[in-house]
Protein backbone atom coordinates (compact mmCIF):
# COMPACT_ATOMS: atom_id res chain seq x y z
CA UNK A 1 0.00 0.00 0.00
CA UNK A 2 1.06 3.35 -0.61
CA UNK A 3 2.40 4.81 2.88
CA UNK A 4 0.46 8.29 3.73
CA UNK A 5 2.85 10.80 5.01
CA UNK A 6 3.01 12.16 8.27
CA UNK A 7 1.62 15.58 7.97
CA UNK A 8 -1.80 13.61 7.11
CA UNK A 9 -1.83 12.53 10.49
CA UNK A 10 -4.68 15.33 11.10
CA UNK A 11 -6.49 13.72 8.71
CA UNK A 12 -6.81 9.70 9.78
CA UNK A 13 -8.47 10.79 13.36
CA UNK A 14 -12.16 12.59 13.76
CA UNK A 15 -12.84 15.85 14.67
CA UNK A 16 -13.18 16.57 18.00
CA UNK A 17 -16.32 18.13 17.06
CA UNK A 18 -18.35 15.07 18.06
CA UNK A 19 -16.64 13.34 21.18
CA UNK A 20 -18.84 10.59 20.95
CA UNK A 21 -18.02 9.63 17.05
CA UNK A 22 -14.39 10.31 18.20
CA UNK A 23 -14.81 8.21 21.04
CA UNK A 24 -16.58 5.26 19.05
CA UNK A 25 -13.70 5.80 16.66
CA UNK A 26 -10.74 5.49 19.42
CA UNK A 27 -12.54 2.43 20.53
CA UNK A 28 -12.74 0.52 17.50
CA UNK A 29 -9.20 1.17 16.83
CA UNK A 30 -8.08 0.56 20.15
CA UNK A 31 -9.62 -2.90 19.84
CA UNK A 32 -8.21 -3.83 16.20
CA UNK A 33 -4.59 -2.58 17.65
CA UNK A 34 -4.69 -4.42 20.46
CA UNK A 35 -5.47 -7.52 18.19
CA UNK A 36 -2.01 -7.25 15.88
CA UNK A 37 -0.27 -6.50 18.84
CA UNK A 38 -1.70 -9.82 20.57
CA UNK A 39 -0.44 -11.66 17.28
CA UNK A 40 2.88 -9.71 17.38
CA UNK A 41 6.64 -11.36 18.35
CA UNK A 42 10.06 -9.86 19.45
CA UNK A 43 11.29 -10.32 16.50
CA UNK A 44 9.06 -7.74 15.12
CA UNK A 45 12.06 -5.06 14.81
CA UNK A 46 10.36 -1.96 13.16
CA UNK A 47 8.14 -1.00 14.77
CA UNK A 48 8.29 -3.12 18.31
CA UNK A 49 5.94 -4.46 20.19
CA UNK A 50 6.29 -2.15 22.64
CA UNK A 51 5.34 0.93 19.62
CA UNK A 52 2.36 -0.94 18.64
CA UNK A 53 1.55 -1.34 22.53
CA UNK A 54 1.55 2.35 23.62
CA UNK A 55 -0.69 3.21 20.65
CA UNK A 56 -3.23 1.04 22.06
CA UNK A 57 -2.62 2.53 25.15
CA UNK A 58 -2.89 6.32 23.34
CA UNK A 59 -6.19 4.85 21.76
CA UNK A 60 -7.48 3.56 24.80
CA UNK A 61 -6.77 7.24 26.57
CA UNK A 62 -8.35 8.86 24.00
CA UNK A 63 -11.50 6.92 24.83
CA UNK A 64 -11.99 7.67 28.02
CA UNK A 65 -10.65 11.22 27.95
CA UNK A 66 -12.56 14.18 29.72
CA UNK A 67 -11.09 16.59 27.32
CA UNK A 68 -11.06 14.29 23.86
CA UNK A 69 -9.82 18.01 21.71
CA UNK A 70 -6.61 17.97 23.56
CA UNK A 71 -5.97 14.50 23.94
CA UNK A 72 -6.46 14.43 20.02
CA UNK A 73 -4.21 16.99 19.24
CA UNK A 74 -1.35 15.22 21.29
CA UNK A 75 -2.37 11.72 19.28
CA UNK A 76 -2.10 13.10 16.33
CA UNK A 77 1.49 14.66 16.99
CA UNK A 78 2.48 11.41 18.17
CA UNK A 79 1.36 9.98 14.76
CA UNK A 80 3.66 12.47 12.94
CA UNK A 81 6.60 11.04 14.99
CA UNK A 82 6.88 8.44 17.27
CA UNK A 83 4.02 6.27 16.76
CA UNK A 84 4.10 7.02 13.40
CA UNK A 85 5.67 3.26 12.23
CA UNK A 86 3.24 1.75 14.50
CA UNK A 87 0.64 3.10 12.71
CA UNK A 88 1.08 2.06 9.73
CA UNK A 89 2.31 -1.53 10.59
CA UNK A 90 -1.39 -0.92 12.06
CA UNK A 91 -2.80 0.28 8.45
CA UNK A 92 -0.94 -2.67 6.71
CA UNK A 93 -1.94 -5.29 8.96
CA UNK A 94 -5.34 -4.33 9.43
CA UNK A 95 -5.58 -4.22 5.85
CA UNK A 96 -5.18 -7.74 5.70
CA UNK A 97 -7.45 -8.72 8.13
CA UNK A 98 -10.28 -6.80 6.27
CA UNK A 99 -9.38 -8.56 3.11
CA UNK A 100 -9.40 -11.76 4.72
CA UNK A 101 -12.85 -11.20 6.69
CA UNK A 102 -14.38 -9.99 3.78
CA UNK A 103 -13.60 -13.03 1.89
CA UNK A 104 -14.94 -14.93 4.86
CA UNK A 105 -18.00 -12.92 4.11
CA UNK A 106 -18.10 -13.55 0.50
CA UNK A 107 -18.09 -17.46 0.59
CA UNK A 108 -20.46 -17.73 3.86
CA UNK A 109 -23.17 -15.53 1.45
CA UNK A 110 -22.63 -17.40 -1.39
CA UNK A 111 -23.42 -20.81 0.41
CA UNK A 112 -26.24 -19.40 1.92
CA UNK A 113 -27.58 -17.94 -1.18
CA UNK A 114 -26.92 -21.34 -2.91
CA UNK A 115 -29.08 -22.84 -0.17
CA UNK A 116 -31.77 -20.22 -0.72
CA UNK A 117 -31.78 -21.83 -4.57
CA UNK A 118 -32.53 -25.25 -3.26
CA UNK A 119 -34.81 -23.95 -0.52
CA UNK A 120 -37.11 -22.60 -3.94
CA UNK A 121 -36.91 -26.09 -5.86
CA UNK A 122 -37.76 -28.02 -2.81
CA UNK A 123 -40.59 -25.85 -1.49
CA UNK A 124 -42.06 -25.78 -5.10
CA UNK A 125 -41.60 -29.81 -5.46
CA UNK A 126 -43.30 -30.16 -2.60
CA UNK A 127 -46.68 -29.26 -4.53
CA UNK A 128 -45.89 -31.10 -8.07
CA UNK A 129 -47.23 -34.42 -8.82
CA UNK A 130 -44.63 -37.44 -7.89
CA UNK A 131 -43.84 -38.55 -11.71
CA UNK A 132 -40.65 -39.79 -12.98
CA UNK A 133 -37.91 -38.08 -14.72
CA UNK A 134 -39.49 -34.47 -13.57
CA UNK A 135 -36.96 -32.00 -12.78
CA UNK A 136 -37.71 -28.77 -10.58
CA UNK A 137 -34.85 -26.06 -10.34
CA UNK A 138 -34.35 -23.06 -8.28
CA UNK A 139 -32.23 -20.61 -9.94
CA UNK A 140 -30.19 -16.95 -7.16
CA UNK A 141 -28.84 -14.39 -8.49
CA UNK A 142 -25.90 -13.76 -6.35
CA UNK A 143 -26.13 -10.22 -7.44
CA UNK A 144 -30.17 -9.29 -6.13
CA UNK A 145 -31.01 -11.95 -3.96
CA UNK A 146 -33.43 -12.76 -6.27
CA UNK A 147 -34.70 -16.29 -6.81
CA UNK A 148 -36.47 -18.41 -9.50
CA UNK A 149 -37.99 -21.71 -9.93
CA UNK A 150 -38.87 -23.39 -13.28
CA UNK A 151 -39.93 -27.18 -13.91
CA UNK A 152 -39.13 -29.36 -16.79
CA UNK A 153 -41.40 -29.38 -19.74
CA UNK A 154 -42.78 -26.56 -22.30
CA UNK A 155 -45.95 -27.17 -21.16
CA UNK A 156 -44.81 -26.41 -17.65
CA UNK A 157 -42.97 -22.66 -18.47
CA UNK A 158 -44.55 -20.41 -16.00
CA UNK A 159 -43.54 -17.94 -18.94
CA UNK A 160 -44.52 -19.57 -22.54
CA UNK A 161 -42.56 -17.58 -24.40
CA UNK A 162 -39.03 -18.75 -24.80
CA UNK A 163 -36.75 -15.61 -24.25
CA UNK A 164 -34.63 -14.46 -27.22
CA UNK A 165 -31.50 -14.77 -25.47
CA UNK A 166 -32.38 -18.07 -24.36
CA UNK A 167 -33.00 -19.42 -28.05
CA UNK A 168 -29.31 -17.51 -28.47
CA UNK A 169 -27.73 -19.75 -25.25
CA UNK A 170 -29.62 -22.96 -26.41
CA UNK A 171 -28.32 -22.40 -30.30
CA UNK A 172 -24.62 -22.86 -29.03
CA UNK A 173 -25.43 -25.64 -26.81
CA UNK A 174 -25.80 -28.99 -28.37
CA UNK A 175 -27.77 -31.09 -28.57
CA UNK A 176 -25.65 -33.54 -26.85
CA UNK A 177 -28.08 -35.61 -24.46
CA UNK A 178 -30.67 -37.58 -25.82
CA UNK A 179 -33.64 -35.17 -25.27
CA UNK A 180 -34.62 -31.79 -26.63
CA UNK A 181 -32.56 -29.12 -25.70
CA UNK A 182 -35.33 -26.88 -24.68
CA UNK A 183 -37.34 -29.13 -22.15
CA UNK A 184 -35.19 -28.95 -18.83
CA UNK A 185 -35.90 -27.65 -15.46
CA UNK A 186 -32.74 -25.72 -15.69
CA UNK A 187 -33.69 -23.94 -19.31
CA UNK A 188 -37.59 -23.10 -17.74
CA UNK A 189 -35.94 -21.21 -14.88
CA UNK A 190 -33.41 -19.32 -17.23
CA UNK A 191 -36.53 -18.19 -18.70
CA UNK A 192 -37.82 -17.14 -15.97
CA UNK A 193 -34.74 -15.06 -15.27
CA UNK A 194 -34.75 -13.55 -18.52
CA UNK A 195 -37.93 -12.32 -18.98
CA UNK A 196 -37.12 -10.43 -15.67
CA UNK A 197 -33.92 -9.01 -17.30
CA UNK A 198 -33.38 -5.97 -20.04
CA UNK A 199 -30.74 -8.23 -21.54
CA UNK A 200 -30.78 -8.58 -25.32
CA UNK A 201 -27.53 -10.82 -25.92
CA UNK A 202 -26.00 -13.45 -23.85
CA UNK A 203 -23.01 -11.64 -23.47
CA UNK A 204 -24.73 -8.92 -21.02
CA UNK A 205 -25.18 -11.79 -18.60
CA UNK A 206 -23.33 -11.16 -16.03
CA UNK A 207 -20.56 -14.15 -15.16
CA UNK A 208 -20.35 -16.07 -11.86
CA UNK A 209 -24.11 -14.59 -10.84
CA UNK A 210 -25.92 -17.47 -11.46
CA UNK A 211 -26.37 -20.48 -9.11
CA UNK A 212 -28.78 -23.54 -9.94
CA UNK A 213 -30.29 -25.73 -7.89
CA UNK A 214 -32.62 -29.16 -9.39
CA UNK A 215 -34.17 -31.77 -7.88
CA UNK A 216 -35.81 -34.91 -9.78
CA UNK A 217 -38.36 -37.14 -8.77
CA UNK A 218 -36.85 -41.33 -8.70
CA UNK A 219 -40.00 -43.23 -8.99
CA UNK A 220 -37.67 -45.84 -7.17
CA UNK A 221 -37.65 -49.81 -8.15
CA UNK A 222 -35.38 -52.28 -8.35
CA UNK A 223 -31.67 -51.83 -8.82
CA UNK A 224 -27.90 -52.84 -8.39
CA UNK A 225 -25.87 -52.25 -5.86
CA UNK A 226 -22.32 -51.23 -7.91
CA UNK A 227 -20.60 -51.87 -4.61
CA UNK A 228 -22.53 -55.45 -4.09
CA UNK A 229 -23.61 -56.50 -7.44
CA UNK A 230 -27.09 -57.22 -5.65
CA UNK A 231 -30.43 -56.22 -6.01
CA UNK A 232 -31.88 -53.61 -4.13
CA UNK A 233 -35.12 -52.05 -3.90
CA UNK A 234 -35.14 -48.03 -3.86
CA UNK A 235 -38.09 -46.54 -2.62
CA UNK A 236 -40.08 -43.34 -4.34
CA UNK A 237 -38.13 -40.26 -3.58
CA UNK A 238 -36.58 -36.46 -4.82
CA UNK A 239 -33.14 -36.18 -5.05
CA UNK A 240 -30.73 -33.28 -6.09
CA UNK A 241 -29.31 -34.12 -9.79
CA UNK A 242 -26.60 -31.99 -12.02
CA UNK A 243 -27.63 -30.33 -15.24
CA UNK A 244 -27.95 -32.62 -18.05
CA UNK A 245 -25.10 -32.46 -20.92
CA UNK A 246 -26.93 -29.95 -22.88
CA UNK A 247 -27.62 -27.29 -20.32
CA UNK A 248 -23.86 -27.75 -19.15
CA UNK A 249 -22.35 -26.43 -22.24
CA UNK A 250 -24.75 -22.85 -21.81
CA UNK A 251 -24.45 -22.96 -17.84
CA UNK A 252 -20.59 -22.87 -18.41
CA UNK A 253 -20.79 -20.55 -21.39
CA UNK A 254 -22.04 -17.76 -19.13
CA UNK A 255 -19.97 -19.08 -16.12
CA UNK A 256 -22.77 -19.99 -13.92
CA UNK A 257 -22.64 -22.86 -10.96
CA UNK A 258 -25.00 -25.91 -10.10
CA UNK A 259 -25.28 -26.97 -6.80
Amino acid sequence: MTEPKPPEAATWVPAASDPQKLREWARARKLEVKGIHGKMSIRNSRPSMDEVGLLAEKLNALEWANDPDKVRTTLVDQLKGPLYSAWLYYLQEQAALDRAREEQERKARRERLKQKAAAVAVEYRKRHAHTSGTVVTGLVDLETEDVYVGQSGTANRLTPTLHPVMYELLGGSGPVAQWPTDVCGEVNVMNEYLHKSNFTSASQIPKNSLVFHSETYNSGGTVIKRQTGKPAVNTPHWESRRACKNCARWINRIEAETA
